[in-house]
């Protein structure tokens, strides 16, 4: 197939919006070890300095802050994996979006049509008001539940969370730090991700209402729609630092109630497989052209077989002796060997531009987050024999 040469400029989907224009100016914006650094100094730090001060730091209540999975996993692991995640995410979407207008677009489809749909996806990523409002529908929906997912003054367990003294029960001045900064900055983080998402979501929808140069016998097997997991695959390390915060919340489960095992491996395994259906499910926009060009592929290759056997078998099952058959080129066999080659290729064509090495590294890269949990519940040594065992 012929490749045009119309070159997209640079897609970079976490750029754009108040958030980007900020680190921008910053001079953080290629320098995330330096950005997520940052944000920790503002989120984490103050709370070690806080907890130090009222003496919750690691000791002195029953749940001191350092051993606080939940919080930990949620502030000094998921935060700043979101950070971090932009320039895998980035490079990964850029190489797809470059790739469309020199293989799977003609030129006339993607000027036509779908430079304007990148435009208007420019113009919402780019948009101030939908970040606002991202941030403000996020400080009012902790309002609204007043800090209950942060601490519970219910509990009766001593917190770093909660101050305590005679005649005193109220939240800490750590918690409320917590609960105007620290876990508003990492609910933007990760629904800003998600937003960005949903948007590349609707950008393949669009991309599937084109009219694609598939090709049959493309060596992905995919019709050359397999690039586009590679995009899938970077958008999957959003719900990887989701899985952190969840493990987190189970460790705390667990440690408090060690019967809650079943009902947490279950959780957690549901957890899994709903993330692998959010990354897979959008592949699945371009499953009817897919479908619809494996089989008029195989009632061409059809017709194309009987001619080329017919041709064939007239050549070279004849009564005419060999050195005559030998001359003749029209109908030779490494031609039937090479379209019996292509046809094969052909009955290997997915529906769905994903192969399930994709879908198993998904899955393992998911579950990491929750391996602490084994090693809680099971000794190292049970834990090794149980894998083991698995194996052999």
């Amino acid at each position: 197939m012929a490749t045009n040469h119309y070159r997209t400029e640079e897609f970079y989907i976490s750029e754009g919006g108040p958030y980007h224009n900020a680190i921008m100016k910053m001079h953080l914006h290629n320098r995330v070890f330096k950005l997520a650094l940052l944000i920790l100094c503002i989120t984490w730090l103050p709370l070690v300095i806080i907890t130090f001060f009222e003496g919750t730091l690691y000791t002195g209540v029953q749940l001191p802050f350092l051993k606080d999975v939940d919080m930990q996993a949620r502030i000094l692991v998921a935060m700043p994996m979101l950070v971090l995640i932009k320039r895998i995410i980035d490079i990964k979407v850029a190489k797809v979006v470059d790739y469309l207008p020199h293989s799977l677009l003609s030129p006339e489809e993607w000027q036509g049509q779908f430079t304007s749909v990148l435009d208007r996806v420019r113009k919402v990523i780019n948009s101030k008001y939908i970040e606002i409002a991202l941030l403000l529908t996020i400080v009012t929906i902790n309002v609204f539940f007043n800090g209950s997912f942060v601490f519970n003054l219910e509990d009766t367990t001593t917190s770093w969370r909660v101050r305590t003294a005679p005649g005193i029960h109220e939240v800490s001045i750590a918690a409320r730090w917590a609960f105007y900064v620290s876990v508003p900055v990492f609910q933007f983080l990760f629904v800003r991700w998600l937003l960005r998402y949903f948007i590349w979501v609707w950008l393949l929808y669009r991309l599937s209402k084109t009219n694609l140069n598939l090709v049959v016998t493309h060596a992905d097997r995919s019709g050359g729609l397999g690039i586009l997991s590679l995009a899938q695959q970077g958008f999957m390390y959003i719900f990887v630092a989701l899985g952190i915060v969840v493990s987190g919340e189970f460790i705390t489960q667990l440690l408090i109630d060690p019967a809650a095992f079943p009902a947490i491996r279950n959780e957690a395994m549901g957890y899994i497989i709903l993330c692998i259906l959010l990354i897979i499910l959008p592949l699945f926009f371009f499953n009817n052209k897919l479908l619809n060009l494996k089989h008029e592929a195989q009632f061409k290759m059809s017709d194309l077989s009987a001619d080329l056997s017919r041709e064939f078998e007239k050549h070279w099952l004849s009564d005419l002796p060999i050195g005559e058959r030998l001359v003749g080129k029209e109908a030779n066999s490494s031609m039937l060997i090479d379209y019996q080659s292509m046809y094969d290729v052909l009955l290997q064509l997915r529906t769905v531009p994903v192969n399930l090495r994709d879908i198993i590294a998904m899955a393992v890269l998911l579950f990491i987050p929750f391996l602490p949990i084994l090693v809680i519940h099971f000794s190292v040594a049970e834990l090794v024999s149980k894998i083991v065992g698995m194996v052999v």
